[in-house]
């Protein structure tokens, strides 16, 4: 159980950077419009 945790944890912390990542191009596309 701990490992499914930990991988669980690990996915949710790699998505809210790639969230974070795409967030931050978006604002830049928007910028050089």
């Amino acid at each position: 159980m701990c490992d499914v945790t930990a991988i669980f944890s690990v996915l949710w912390g790699i998505s809210a950077l790639v969230g974070d990542f795409q967030q931050a191009a978006g604002e830049e596309c928007l910028l050089q419009r």
